[in-house]
C-alpha cells in the first residue's frame, strides 16, 4: 500500500472514531495519516474539527494556518481553500473574535462565492454589531448626552442638541424621554417626519407618555394633517384630561381646522386625505355622496347634518382632513 493509500485509510479510520466521539483516537489517527501524505490538507482540516470539540482553539487555528501556509504548493483547488478558511471562522467564532471570523469568511468568498457563506458572514457582522451596541448601553452617559443636549435646545443650537440627543440614544436606546427631546430638535429643525418617527418610538417603549402625544400632535398640526393631529392630541388628553399642552394644542387644531375650511384646497393635503382609508370609505359611501351633494348645493343643509350623530362624525372626519370646505367667507353670505 502507499503512502497516499495509506494516509487515506487512516482518515477513514480517524473519520469514524470522530463520529463517535472518541476525539483523542480521532487525533492520534490524523496525525499518523498526515504523516504519511502531508499534501493531503484536508487531513489537516479534520484534525481542527477534533481541536475544536476538545476547545483546543489555539492548536486549531495552528494546523488550519498552516494548511493555508502549504495551499499553493500543492495546488489545493479553491473549494477546499474555502473550506478551509470556513473552519477558521467557526474556531475564531467558538472564542468571540467575530472580526477574526469576518475575515475568514470574506477570504472565503475569495476563493468562491457560495450562498452559506454570505449568509454566514451577514450573520455573524449582525451578531458583532449587536454585541457592540449592547456594550455601548451606558442610562449614566446617556443623561449627561441628554442634559447638554438640553442646553443646546435652550440656545437654540438645534443641529447640536440633536447630536447630542442621537448619542443619549445610542447609550440607553430604551428610554422614551430621549427620543421625544429629539423630536422635538427635529421639530424645530422643521424636519417633522422625523420627528413623528421618534414620537411614535417613544410610545412605543411607552404607551402612557403624553408628552410625545402631544409633540405628534405639533408635527401633524405643522404637517397640516389636522385630523392626524386632533387624535394625537385627543390621545394624550384621554391619558390625561389636564395636559395643558394638548388642550391647548387641540384648539389650536380646531382654529386651524376653521380657518381652512374657507381656503383653498390643498393638493399635497387633498392626496393625502384621499389616501386614508377612513376618509376614502366616508367618500365612497353611497349615502355620504348624497350628503355632501346636497351640502354643496346648500351649505346651510350642514347644520342639519351635524345634528344627527350618525353623520356628524363623518363630516368632521371630512372638514379636519380637509376634503370638505365651503370657499371663502364672502362665498357663504
Amino acid at each position: 500500500m502507499s503512502n497516499v493509500d495509506l494516509a487515506i485509510t487512516l482518515k477513514n479510520q480517524g473519520n469514524e472514531a470522530y463520529k463517535a466521539r472518541n476525539f483523542e483516537e480521532a487525533e492520534k489517527l490524523y496525525k499518523q495519516a498526515y504523516e504519511q501524505d502531508e499534501t493531503n490538507l484536508m487531513i489537516l482540516f479534520n484534525l481542527a474539527a477534533v481541536y475544536m470539540e476538545q476547545k483546543r482553539y489555539d492548536e486549531g487555528i495552528e494546523v488550519i494556518n498552516k494548511a493555508l501556509e502549504k495551499r499553493l504548493e500543492v495546488r489545493l483547488p479553491y473549494t477546499q481553500v474555502a473550506k478551509l478558511h470556513e473552519r477558521l471562522a467557526k474556531i475564531y467564532l467558538a472564542i468571540e473574535n467575530y472580526d477574526e471570523a469576518i475575515q475568514c469568511y470574506k477570504n472565503a468568498l475569495l476563493e468562491v462565492q457560495d450562498k452559506k457563506y454570505r449568509l454566514a458572514l451577514k450573520e455573524i457582522e449582525r451578531l458583532r454589531d449587536e454585541i457592540a451596541r449592547k456594550e455601548y448601553i451606558n442610562p449614566e452617559i446617556a443623561e449627561q448626552h441628554k442634559l447638554k443636549g438640553n442646553e443646546y435646545f435652550k440656545a437654540k443650537d438645534f443641529p447640536a442638541a440633536k447630536a447630542e440627543y442621537d448619542e443619549a440614544i445610542k447609550r440607553n436606546p430604551q428610554d422614551p424621554k430621549l427620543y421625544s427631546n429629539r423630536a422635538a430638535a427635529f421639530s424645530s429643525l422643521l424636519e417633522f417626519p422625523c420627528a413623528l418617527k421618534d414620537c411614535e418610538k417613544a410610545l412605543e417603549l411607552d404607551p402612557n407618555f403624553v408628552k410625545a402625544y402631544s409633540r405628534k400632535g405639533y408635527c401633524y398640526l405643522q404637517m397640516k394633517n389636522y385630523k392626524k393631529a386632533k387624535e394625537a392630541y385627543s390621545a394624550g388628553l384621554k391619558i390625561d384630561s389636564n395636559s395643558n399642552e394638548c388642550r391647548a394644542g387641540l384648539q389650536n387644531v380646531q382654529m386651524a381646522i376653521m380657518q381652512q375650511m374657507y381656503e383653498k384646497p390643498n393638493e399635497e393635503q387633498m392626496a393625502r386625505a384621499m389616501a386614508d382609508p377612513e376618509v376614502s370609505a366616508i367618500i365612497n359611501d353611497p349615502q355620504m355622496q348624497m350628503i355632501l351633494k346636497s351640502i354643496s348645493e346648500s351649505p346651510a343643509k350642514i347644520a342639519q347634518y351635524m345634528a344627527d350623530p350618525k353623520i356628524s362624525g363623518a363630516i368632521e372626519t371630512l372638514i379636519s382632513a380637509g376634503v370638505l370646505r365651503f370657499g371663502s367667507p364672502e362665498s357663504t353670505n
